[in-house]
C-alpha cells in the first residue's frame, strides 16, 4: 500500500463528517496524486459534482489521469478524464477530471459558481504558480460566499502548513512521511574545460554512475533545456559505453506519446535526460540515480522595462532535495551533483513564487472578468509587488481592457473569453472586428506553441514579404496541405508536430471567435494594423539600415532576430520582447512586422503621433540645431532638421555643455577664476559693502551672456570673456576689490608677492623669508580688517611656516628657524 493509504478511512470519514478544507503533507511518490482523489471518489455521492485536480503542467495532467482511469480499469475520458489548454478527453460520465491550473480560472471566468464541481483538489502547491495562487484565493471566496459545499484540499510535498491552515481558516490537517529509501548525494564539480557546457559534464558523470549499477536500474539526468538536452543525447548516442542504455528526452515540448515513452517504457535501463518537468508531479520507477546539473530555465518578468527575461539560473536547495529524491523511490538511491558543497551552501533556500516574477496582466484580466477591479485588496494567499500589479494594469489600458477607472470594457469582456495571453487575446478581438479571425487565430496558435522552425524561418520568404507572420502563415499553409507528414515538413525546415499543434490550437481559437463575432462583416485591415492593437508598446525603430539594433518606448534597446524579414523598414512593431541568455544577455525581438506612420495613425488615432520642435546640442556637429520630431508614446519616430535654432534657447544650450564641461571657453582662465574669487572673498569679509557675490546660478548667467549669438562651438569658444565679468561690478565696486582684495601684496625693497584666493580659505601670500626682512606687521585687507596668511618660504621656496601674525613669528618662530636654515643655507643674508 502507497503511504497516502493510511490516512484513507480518516480523511473520507471527514470529508462524508461535513469538513470542507483540508491540507495534504505528503513527498512525492507517496501516492497523493493517484489515490486522494480516489477517496473523494469514495467519499462523495455520484451526483454532487465533479471533482478536480489542479496540475501544475499538461504533461502530469495527462498521465495521472491515464494512470488513475487503469487502477480504476478504464481509459481517459471515461470516470476520469482530463482537460488541457485546447485538449479535452472528458465526458458525462467523468467524475474526475484532471486540469492544468489555467484550465480552472477559465471556468471560473465562464461560470463564477462552478455548480457542477463538488471539489478541487491543488495538486504540487508548492511550485507557487500564478494560477495556483489565484485560483485558491478565488476558491477560497467562492466557498465562503456562493458555494459553502465546496470542498477544497491542497496538498504538497513541501508545503509551508502553517501559514495554509492561517489562511484557511479550519483546514484539516494530514500528514503522512511517505515511502523513501537513503539517498547517497555526491558533489561532481565540472572540470575546468567542461566550463559553459553542462552536456559535457552531464555525460561525464553519466558514464560514471553506469559502472555502478548492476542489473535493472535508470538514470534520471536534469538540465535546464530542450537546447542542453539535445547535446547530451548527441554525446550519448555517441559514446560506446551507452550502446546497451535505452536514451529518452523528457520536457514539455514533447508529443504525449514521446513524454509516455520516457516515463513508461519497460526497457532495463534507460537514460532519461528531462528538464524540472521531471522534479514533481512524475514518479519514474526504477530510477537508481540522479545526475543533477543544478541549473533550470527561468522564466521571469521585469516590470520596469516591460520585458520577458528567459535565464539558466541555479536551482534552490530545496530543488536539489526534490530532484535528489527521485533515486529513492523504489530502493537506495544515488545522487551526483555537478557542483561544488560551497556553492551548495550558498544557494537560495527555496526560489520565489511565480507571482513575485512573472507579468500579471493574464492573472487582472481573469480578475476583472470576474468583478474584481481592485487587486492590491484582493485576498491573495501571498500579494504581489505593487509595481508588477501597476504594470498589468497598464498594458491592459494599452490594450483597451479596461478603461481609466479600472472598469472592464466591451473589448476586456470580448478578450476574458480566449485561454489567451491578453496580447494574444486583444489580437483575436481584433480579427473579429476585421473579418481576419483566421490568420489572427493561427497567428496566436503559433506564438503559443513551439518554434514551427527547424532551420531559419526567412529560408520561406518571398522577395518583398515585410512581415515575420507571413512566414508563419506559409509554414501552417505548407504543413497542413502535406497533412503534418514529418518527412514533408523536414524538406522545407517546418516542425511538423509543432504545426499540428498550432493549426489544431488556431481551429479552436477562431471557433470560439465565430461564436463571439457578429453577423456585420467588416472589411480587412492590414497585418501591421492587426499586430499593432496586440503589441502597441512594443513599436521599435531601427537605429540604421546597417544594423539590427532598435529602440523602443521606454528608453528599451533590443536586437531584431537574425532570422527576421523585417530588414528594409526603420519602423516595425514587435510581438515577442525578451532577454534570453546564450552566450550573452540580448534582449531579442522576434515576430516583426514593419508599419508606417500612417498605420500607427490609423489604429490609434491622429493625436497618437506626437509633432514637437526641439533645440538641442548636436555632438556630432558640435552645434546647437532646431530638429522637427514625430514621436508615438515617447518613441521618437522620425526627425528633421529645420533652420536655425532660437538665439535664447541656443545661447542657454551652449551654457550647459560649458558648465557640465563638454565645452571649454578658452579665455575663461585662471585669472578669471582668481577674480571670481576675489570678489567673492571680498563680498564675505565686508557684507557692508554690498558687493554682489558669484554662485552657480550667477557663473551660468554669465556664461549664457557669453554664448549669446553663438549656435556652434566654432563660434564660442575664442569669445573674450571680460567684458562680461566687468559688467558685474559698478566702477565704485572695482575700485574697493582693487584696493581691498589686492592681487598682489607689497613687500620691502620694492617686491611684491601675488595673492592667493581660493573658495573656502583665507587669502595667502607666499615669500622667502629674506624678502620679508623689515615686514614687521602681517599686511591687512579688506579696509583693515583681515591679515594675509603668510608663507615664509626657505630659499628653496618651499614653506617652513604659515602664519597671520608675523610679529609673533619675528618674536617666537623665527630664532629656530633662522638656525636650521642658516646651516642649510650659509650664503644667504640672515638677520
Amino acid at each position: 500500500m502507497l503511504p497516502v493509504g493510511e490516512i484513507e478511512d480518516e480523511f473520507v470519514g471527514a470529508v462524508r463528517a461535513g469538513e470542507k478544507r483540508f491540507v495534504l503533507e505528503a513527498p512525492t511518490g507517496s501516492g497523493k496524486s493517484t489515490l486522494v482523489p480516489q477517496f473523494l471518489l469514495q467519499a462523495l455521492a455520484p451526483g454532487e459534482g465533479e471533482i478536480l485536480v489542479l496540475q501544475p503542467r499538461r504533461m502530469a495532467a495527462r498521465f495521472l489521469a491515464r494512470t488513475v482511469a487503469r487502477m480504476r480499469g478504464g481509459e481517459p475520458g471515461g470516470e476520469i478524464g482530463y482537460r488541457v489548454r485546447f485538449e479535452n478527453a472528458t465526458s458525462r460520465e467523468t467524475r474526475v477530471c484532471f486540469v492544468t491550473e489555467g484550465v480552472l480560472v477559465r471556468d471560473l471566468v465562464n461560470d463564477p459558481e462552478i455548480r457542477e464541481v463538488a471539489a478541487v483538489v491543488f495538486d504540487e502547491f508548492h511550485e507557487r504558480h500564478i494560477w495556483s495562487d489565484l485560483s485558491l484565493a478565488l476558491l477560497k471566496r467562492l466557498q465562503e460566499t456562493a458555494r459553502p459545499d465546496l470542498r477544497l484540499v491542497v496538498m504538497s510535498a513541501t508545503l509551508e502548513t502553517e501559514r495554509l491552515q492561517g489562511f484557511l481558516e479550519g483546514a484539516r490537517h494530514f500528514r503522512t512521511e511517505g515511502r523513501t529509501f537513503p539517498v547517497e548525494i555526491d558533489f561532481y564539480p565540472p572540470k575546468q574545460a567542461e566550463r559553459g557546457r553542462i552536456w559535457e559534464s552531464a555525460v561525464r558523470a553519466c558514464q560514471f554512475a553506469a559502472r555502478q549499477v548492476e542489473g535493472p536500474g535508470h538514470l534520471l539526468v536534469f538540465l535546464p533545456g530542450q537546447y542542453e538536452i539535445n547535446k547530451t543525447l548527441g554525446l550519448l548516442e555517441r559514446s560506446s559505453w551507452a550502446a546497451k542504455w535505452e536514451l529518452f528526452p523528457l520536457h514539455g515540448s514533447l508529443p504525449p506519446a514521446r513524454q509516455d515513452g520516457a516515463v513508461l517504457s519497460d526497457a532495463a535501463n534507460k537514460i532519461i535526460v528531462a528538464t524540472n518537468i521531471a522534479e514533481t508531479s512524475l514518479t519514474i520507477e526504477g530510477v537508481r540515480w540522479v545526475i543533477d546539473s543544478g541549473l533550470a530555465r527561468v522564466a521571469d518578468f521585469d516590470p520596469r522595462r516591460g520585458i520577458h527575461t528567459l535565464t539558466i539560473d541555479p536551482i534552490s536547495r530545496a530543488s536539489a532535495d526534490q530532484r535528489a529524491g527521485r533515486a529513492g523511490r523504489t530502493g537506495p538511491g544515488f545522487a551526483l551533483r555537478l557542483w561544488g558543497p560551497r556553492e551548495h551552501e550558498g544557494r537560495r533556500s527555496h526560489f520565489p513564487a511565480e507571482i513575485h516574477r512573472l507579468d500579471l496582466s493574464e492573472t487582472l484580466l481573469s480578475l476583472h472578468a470576474l468583478g474584481v477591479t481592485d487587486a492590491r485588496n484582493f485576498p491573495w494567499f501571498e500579494s504581489p509587488e505593487p509595481a508588477m500589479l501597476e504594470r498589468g494594469e497598464r498594458l491592459l489600458r494599452d490594450l483597451d481592457a479596461v478603461d481609466s477607472a479600472g472598469a472592464l470594457t466591451e473589448t476586456g469582456r470580448a478578450m476574458a473569453r480566449f485561454p489567451a495571453h491578453p496580447r494574444h487575446s486583444r489580437l483575436l478581438v481584433e480579427g473579429q472586428r476585421t473579418g481576419q479571425v483566421e490568420a489572427a487565430a493561427r497567428i496566436v496558435g503559433a506564438l503559443q506553441g513551439r518554434n514551427l522552425f527547424t532551420q531559419k524561418a526567412n529560408k520561406l520568404a518571398l522577395p518583398g514579404e515585410d512581415s515575420d507572420f507571413l512566414l508563419i502563415l506559409r509554414a501552417l499553409e505548407m504543413a497542413e496541405s502535406g497533412a503534418f507528414r514529418r518527412d514533408v515538413c523536414a524538406r522545407v525546415g517546418i516542425h511538423g508536430q509543432a504545426a499540428k499543434e498550432a493549426w489544431k490550437a488556431a481551429r479552436q481559437l477562431a471557433r470560439i471567435a465565430e461564436r463571439e463575432e457578429g453577423p456585420e462583416k467588416r472589411p480587412k485591415r492590414s497585418l501591421a494594423r492587426l499586430l499593432l492593437a496586440a503589441f502597441p508598446d512594443q513599436v521599435a525603430v531601427r537605429l540604421s539600415e546597417g544594423t539590427h539594433a532598435c529602440r523602443l518606448s521606454e528608453g528599451r534597446k533590443g536586437k531584431l532576430a537574425e532570422d527576421t524579414v523585417v530588414t528594409g523598414s526603420g519602423l516595425l512593431v514587435a510581438a515577442e520582447v525578451s532577454e534570453v541568455e546564450g552566450r550573452e544577455l540580448v534582449v531579442h525581438l522576434r515576430w516583426n512586422t514593419a508599419i508606417s506612420q500612417e498605420d500607427l495613425a490609423q489604429v490609434f488615432g491622429p493625436d497618437s503621433i506626437r509633432e514637437d520642435h526641439q533645440v538641442l546640442w548636436d555632438p556630432a556637429q558640435r552645434r546647437v540645431i532646431n530638429r522637427q520630431v514625430w514621436s508615438f508614446r515617447g518613441l521618437e519616430l522620425e526627425s528633421r532638421e529645420r533652420g536655425e535654432p532660437d538665439q535664447e534657447e541656443a545661447a542657454a544650450i551652449l551654457a550647459e555643455r560649458v558648465l557640465a564641461g563638454e565645452l571649454v571657453l578658452k579665455k575663461w582662465d585662471r585669472k578669471v577664476e582668481t577674480w571670481i574669487c576675489r570678489v567673492n572673498w571680498l563680498a564675505e569679509a565686508r557684507p557692508d559693502w554690498e558687493l554682489p557675490p558669484l554662485g552657480q546660478e550667477d557663473k551660468a548667467f554669465l556664461i549664457r551672456e557669453i554664448c549669446s549669438g553663438a549656435r556652434s562651438y566654432r563660434e564660442l569658444k575664442e569669445r573674450e570673456v571680460w567684458p562680461v565679468l566687468d559688467s558685474w561690478l559698478s566702477p565704485m565696486q572695482k575700485q574697493l576689490l582693487k584696493e581691498h582684495a589686492p592681487e598682489r601684496m607689497a613687500l620691502p625693497r620694492n617686491r611684491s608677492a601675488k595673492i592667493r584666493y581660493q573658495e573656502g580659505k583665507e587669502p595667502t601670500a607666499g615669500a622667502t623669508v629674506q624678502h620679508l626682512y623689515d615686514l614687521q606687521e602681517s599686511p591687512m585687507i579688506a579696509g583693515g580688517s583681515r591679515p594675509v596668511v603668510i608663507e615664509v618660504w626657505a630659499p628653496s621656496q618651499r614653506p617652513v611656516q604659515v602664519t597671520s601674525d608675523l610679529r609673533s613669528f619675528w618674536a617666537n618662530s623665527y630664532p629656530a628657524v633662522r638656525k636650521e636654515l642658516k646651516g642649510r643655507y650659509p650664503k644667504h643674508e640672515w638677520r
